[in-house]
């Protein structure tokens, strides 16, 4: 009997917990964990094995005891196994590193390298996640001292010029990459400058008073936020022009911009390949509730698919979007493994969706941050008139809550929450997945986030 060739493209996040669900998976379930009926096949353009992406901007810019491979290697950050070269090995898994697909032929079912290698498939799952790409939109991107950061090579040369300690780092974008890359360079007693397009960080999240109480504090640290204004220019090795024509002088940039982060469907989705892949409004792979593309035995998953969610509310229409957030890397991987595996009726995914971020973690920091957003909020779903904050609640010493709730019902669909205790967390993550009715005027009047989460405790109890 023929083995059944799995063959995955993509290093990241979801290729390597695809993989562990894979041979992980119990044998009554047709697994492909006997190697005697299949073989699975990672194919990766990265030089290093399948790792915990969210590392490379937190513990790995630390100066002292930074994180390091094989450390982080999949699936350790979900409970699993470190996944190193002899895991692989054990498991009959073939690895192809430093590999480029340049194409696919679905008629034939196969790839191409940029070697000219074929690799057959029965199965074929595009895990290839999105790419950081240099600010093309500013003159001087390409300059010598303009990094970015999404891959493992990336993460060594944002390292390696903190390692020089410049005197004046500029990081543009205040979302998640910028704040946490700006947070490793004040604990290394950097002093950044962040500038962002937006009236306060993480503003697709953050109402503008959660966001004060953070700014705040990485001022402390010694950074600068520079709001509403953008880079045009980078003078290499000298300065940044501002759109308003101010010159910061600058001998470090890390771009931290996620609107200049596209999906890698290159070439999948190309005319060459002998029958396009659907793409999703925002560029990503289309795919079903099981992951299934619109070519057949082609599956794609994490950040570079485009699947069914709700982001505004738990009662609103599905819609395609893409998802860049390990929770959604991990969750999709395993939920196209019950699908490869020949489970029977495999239910369509649910994402509950799910943020987080963790800064100043260092051994001798004397503030961790450490907050966590779960259900539904942010401007998107406060721009659909349909939600209100409530928040935030707590002197952030360092305890802060806020919550979204929706109007008319005054049921909670989505908390934040900073310094969460156990008790406090799983309340959280419970207001968003199970949006309990609460009493808006007894949560408005909480002085404390226990008093607070006292009042969802009881909502959650008559839910």
């Amino acid at each position: 009997m023929a083995q059944r060739r799995v063959v995955i493209v993509g290093g990241g996040n979801s290729a390597g917990y695809l993989v562990r669900a894979l041979v992980g998976a119990p044998s009554s379930s047709s697994s492909l964990s006997s190697p005697s009926s299949s073989s699975v096949t990672i194919v990766s353009e990265e030089n290093v094995l399948p790792y915990e992406r969210p590392a490379l901007s937190k513990a790995f810019l630390n100066e002292q005891s930074p994180a390091r491979l094989p450390g982080f290697h999949t699936c350790v950050g979900g409970g699993g196994e470190r996944q190193t070269e002899e895991w692989y090995k054990e498991k009959e898994v073939e690895t192809k590193l430093g590999t480029k697909i340049t194409k696919c032929d679905y008629e034939k079912k196969r790839v191409e390298t940029a070697s000219g290698e074929i690799i057959e498939y029965d199965a074929l799952v595009i895990a290839t996640g999105v790419s950081a790409h240099k600010g093309s939109f500013i003159e001087g991107f390409d300059g010598k001292m303009c990094k970015v950061l999404r891959s493992h090579e990336d993460a060594l040369e944002v390292v390696k010029a903190m390692d020089a300690k410049p005197k004046h780092p500029v990081v543009v974008g205040g979302g998640y990459i910028g704040l946490e890359v700006a947070a490793g360079m004040c604990a290394r007693g950097l002093k950044p400058t962040v500038v962002l397009l937006e009236s306060n960080i993480m503003a697709r999240l953050f109402t503008k008073e959660i966001a004060a109480h953070y700014e705040q504090l990485y001022e402390s640290k010694g950074a600068t936020f520079i709001k509403n204004a953008s880079v045009k220019k980078i003078n290499d090795g000298k300065s940044v022009i501002l759109n308003d024509g101010r010159e910061l002088d600058a001998d470090l940039v890390v771009l931290g911009v996620g609107s200049d982060v596209r999906p890698n469907v290159e070439p999948f989705c190309d005319s060459s390949s002998g029958g396009l892949l659907e793409k999703g409004k925002d560029g990503g792979i289309k795919v079903n509730g099981k992951f299934e593309t619109s070519q057949k035995d082609v599956y794609a998953i994490g950040d570079v698919c485009s699947f069914p969610v709700r982001l505004t509310g738990p009662n609103e229409n599905e819609e395609h979007y893409r998802m860049e957030h390990v929770k959604h890397a991990r969750a999709s991987a395993a939920h196209c493994a019950r699908t490869l595996i020949g489970e029977k009726d495999v239910p369509d995914y649910k994402y509950e969706p799910f943020f987080y971020s963790r800064v100043f973690e260092q051994p001798n920091s004397d503030r961790p941050v450490s907050w966590q957003f779960y259900g539904f909020g942010g401007h998107a779903a406060m721009e659909t008139g349909k939600v209100s904050a409530v928040g935030p609640i707590g002197d952030f010493k360092p305890q802060l809550v806020s919550f979204w709730i929706e109007t008319s019902t005054k049921k909670c669909i989505g908390c934040f929450l900073e310094s969460g205790g156990s008790i406090e967390t799983q309340i959280a993550k419970d207001l968003g997945e199970k949006n309990p009715v609460v009493d808006v005027d007894a949560l408005a009047k909480s002085a404390t986030v226990a008093e607070a989460m006292s009042v969802c405790a009881e909502a959650l109890k008559k839910n």
